[in-house]
């Protein structure tokens, strides 16, 4: 599906099919990715915010993942050009969450965190990113969430 987007200089057109697609767990939830934790310093005791325990096992499931989708149809020709080149190539992504239920639940953390996860694995950097767009669904018997990276092209 071709889609268009007006950016500050121009329009970005989007090709139709993603070269990289991946299908992970869930993300938990801002409030349940990080804690507090007590620091020894030479000064005392300070407190630091770190990942949490949930978020670091998220992050450990979705590298497994990865790494059976690496096998996978995916175009790593060009993502080994634009890792390797290092090419500024601007980059668009289309996350959807799929929920076990409507809820209460925002989208906000769940996208830094899985493309923090995703473009780690790839080798790439995040800055690439110039278009993100998310969906929320309920599926309440297969939660997930759904990951697309396609090239934008500039007019």
């Amino acid at each position: 599906m071709l889609r268009t987007f007006l950016a500050s200089k121009g329009e970005w057109s989007l090709p139709s099919s993603p070269f990289f697609h991946a299908r992970l767990p869930l993300p938990p939830g801002i409030t349940q990715s990080y804690q507090v934790a007590k620091v020894s310093t030479v000064k005392g005791i300070r407190h630091q915010i770190g990942p949490s325990r949930a978020l670091q096992r998220f992050q450990q499931d979705a590298f497994f993942t990865l790494l059976d989708i690496r096998k996978a149809d995916q175009d790593w020709a060009l993502i080994n050009t634009i890792r390797d080149t290092r090419c500024r190539v601007s980059l668009y992504v289309e996350i959807k969450f799929f929920f076990p239920s409507q809820g209460k639940r925002n989208m906000s953390g769940g996208i830094d965190t899985v493309l923090d996860v995703v473009f780690t694995w790839l080798e790439l950097n995040n800055s690439l990113v110039k278009s993100v767009t998310s969906a929320k669904f309920v599926d309440a018997e297969d939660p997930r969430c759904e990951i697309a990276v396609c090239c934008l092209v500039g007019k």
